[in-house]
Parts: structure tokens; sequence; C-alpha cells
């Protein structure tokens, strides 16, 4: 499959009916979580922030067009402090939800910022003694601070792309309904009429996995080849397969290094995980299906819309998706 650069422009329009009405002058929203939800990000992750209070109108989405990417768009910028340390953060699009035939200007009218959280950003380690470090993110309006949030920065925040986030424009390809983003080798989606199959290995792709091996400056593009990858012992695959079952952190996730099968053989080591080529802070997750045969198949017409669900979990968070597997291999 074919990934262009201009696919990577913002994150997660689905996320935005979680927005809700505010006062300007305020991020509402950060990444994927309801605004109630305390605003979390890894280094090096892709994520939107949703602004009340900017006064410049976008019409069209403002993008980036080439690497590095830019520490200003559209006459915002965004910083990242903590502890008396700022850095700018990188930034990928601008676009705003325009006011409506019943909301006559003036109006609230909300900015999507993308940016890529900067790998500087310094992490939680408790492992290490070393407790979450207070983050914040402010955004400048031609310089005049509009708003701030506070950010927690965690060693990963898992996200499985979905064809609902505007990043995931190469995916979209054969009409297939919106959803998580997992292919078959040759690069075509998993779907209900392109099943995978037993024993088959699959790539999902993701934001969010952290810091890689070589480290990656922010804002630039993956060089290819020698992508820098991420640590597999960090990250378990489990496997699910009850009908529509939502993901959810295997209990027994703490695998020793090696095999990279435990005996159960329904949590497992990933096969890879590292960085995209060409692109700026997009993963992908190579993992090998069990030989196990599902015990429904996915059908439409009985409401079953996937019979295996599989989970990539890590200490620090968990993301998943449901796929349908075919009987045979």
């Amino acid at each position: 499959m074919s990934l262009t650069r201009i696919a990577l422009t913002s994150v997660s329009l689905c996320a935005q009916a979680l927005y809700a009405e505010t006062s300007p002058g305020a991020i509402i929203a950060v990444g994927y979580a309801p605004p109630s939800l305390a605003a979390t990000a890894a280094p090096g992750q892709v994520i939107a922030l949703s602004v009340y209070g900017v006064e410049s109108r976008f019409p069209r989405p403002v993008i980036a067009t080439d690497f590095p990417l830019p520490i200003t768009l559209g006459g915002l910028s965004v910083k990242l402090s903590w502890l008396g340390t700022s850095t700018a953060v990188p930034l990928l699009a601008v676009q705003q939800t325009q006011c409506g035939p019943l909301q006559p200007e003036p109006c609230a009218v909300l900015t999507t910022i993308s940016v890529q959280i900067p790998f500087e950003a310094v992490e939680e380690c408790l492992l290490c003694g070393r407790l979450s470090i207070p983050s914040f993110l402010s955004v400048s309006e031609n310089s005049v601070p509009r708003a701030a949030a506070q950010l927690v920065v965690p060693g990963d925040s898992i996200h499985i792309v979905s064809t609902c986030d505007t990043t995931a424009l190469p995916f979209r390809i054969g009409g297939e309904p919106c959803g998580k983003v997992v292919t078959h080798a040759d690069g075509s989606l998993v779907s209900l009429s392109n099943s995978a199959r037993p024993g088959e290995t699959l790539v999902m792709y993701a934001f969010g996995l952290g810091r890689t091996d070589p480290p990656v400056k922010s804002g630039e593009a993956t060089p290819s080849p020698g992508a820098p990858i991420v640590d597999v012992n960090r990250f378990t695959v489990s496997f699910d397969y009850s009908r529509n079952a939502l993901p959810v952190r295997p209990v027994n996730s703490g695998l020793p290094p090696s095999p990279w099968f435990d005996v159960s053989a329904f949590v497992q080591r990933p096969l890879y995980a590292g960085l995209v080529a060409g692109f700026a802070g997009l993963y992908q997750i190579n993992f090998r299906l069990p030989d196990t045969k599902p015990p429904a198949t996915c059908a439409s017409s009985a409401g079953i819309s996937s019979n295996l669900t599989v989970t990539v979990s890590s200490r620090w968070s968990f993301d998943g998706v449901g796929i349908c597997l075919a009987a045979e291999k």
C-alpha cells in the first residue's frame, strides 16, 4: 500500500463529537479522550488539540507540506513546558468547525490543531523513582497566548489509527466503513469482505508508542531504510474470540522476554514494532495470529461485525480492534 505524506493532516474527526460548548480561551480536549479526562500523550505522539478562543478564521484546513514540520502554521504556535524548560511543538495541520446556519456569527468556533508531542517531553518513570513531572501545552496566535492545558506524559499512550482519523487517508480504500486499521501483508485492509486467516501475520498502525532506538528528531520524517524500532518486550498482543468484544487489557500480560508465545497462545509479543518510513510519529505493529479457528463467523445479517478482538497492551496503556477471522487458513 502506498502511504503518502499528505495523509498526515490532523487527528480524529470522530472525536469531535466529544467536544462540548465552552467559553473561549480553553483547550477542551487533547487527543482521543473526553474533555473530562486528563490530557495524556507520549513522547513523539501525533495528537489533536481542540481549542476555543482562536480569533483567526480558516475556511479550509492549513496543512504542513514538507519536513521538518513547521512550528508556526496559520499564525498559530504551540509550546510544551516543564520545570522551567520549554520547546516548540511541531504542527501538522490547523482546521476549524465553522458556524452553521443555526449558529450565525459570532459563535464559538472550534479550532483543531494537529501536533506531534516532542520527543524531548519527560515521561513518568516510577521504576526509576521519578514521578510524573507536570507538563503544560500552551497555544499562541501571532505570539499572543490563547489557551493552555496540563499534560500527563506516560511512556506510551497507544492509539490504533482509525479510518475516522484524517491521518488515515491512505487506508480509505474500497468503500469499506470507518474502522481501525489492520492490514494483510500486501497492505489491503482486513475487513468483513477480506477476512484474516488463522496463523496469518498482520500489521496494525498506531500513534503513541513512545521512544525509539535509535532516537529520532521531533517533526522529522522517519528515514528509510533504517526506520527506528520500539522494544517489543514493552508490549503484549492478546486475542479474544468473543463476538463483537471490546478491547480489554489481559490479566496476565507480564510475559517473559522469550519465547514470544506463552503457553496459552492467546497472549504474545509483537513480532515487530517501529516507526513507518516517510512519516512523523506513525508506528506499525506486526503480529501473528494464533492457529485457533473462530467459534463464530462474521455476518452483518447476524449482527456479528467481529469474531476476534486483538488488544495491544503495555504497563501504561492499551488499545484494540475487532477483526473478522475466517475459519480456514
